[in-house]
């Protein structure tokens, strides 16, 4: 009976090793295929780039940078502020390092 076990165990672990195998050579596989589709929107030759929309300056820069309220003790804990402001930087894809920044600047408005 244990022999039995044994060779069920075996099989059963030399058959997640052939799909593990299987399955990273299939990762590597997409991954040599982004890096390919990288390279050629890098070197703008891509069909990306040329149909890539990017807007005109003037109109970049007069969109206002969105806006976050300022903590208000009579109304939120600190925590559940400091919450929302992270959701709120993830949600407008701030730079960490741009974080204390647009925290100071909109908590003094």
């Amino acid at each position: 009976m244990s022999e039995k076990l044994v060779k069920l165990l075996q099989e059963q672990l030399e058959e997640q090793r052939k799909q593990a195998t299987e399955q990273l050579e299939e990762q590597r596989k997409q991954h040599k295929e982004q890096l390919e589709l990288i390279m050629t929107v890098l070197k703008g030759t891509g069909s990306a780039v040329s149909n890539a929309y990017v807007p005109p300056p003037s109109v970049a820069a007069s969109v206002p940078p969105p806006s976050f309220s300022a903590f208000d003790s009579t109304a939120e804990l600190w925590t559940d502020s400091w919450a929302r402001f992270t959701a709120f930087a993830g949600a407008h894809s701030l730079p960490a390092d741009n974080h204390a920044q647009v925290f100071l600047i909109t908590s003094l408005q």
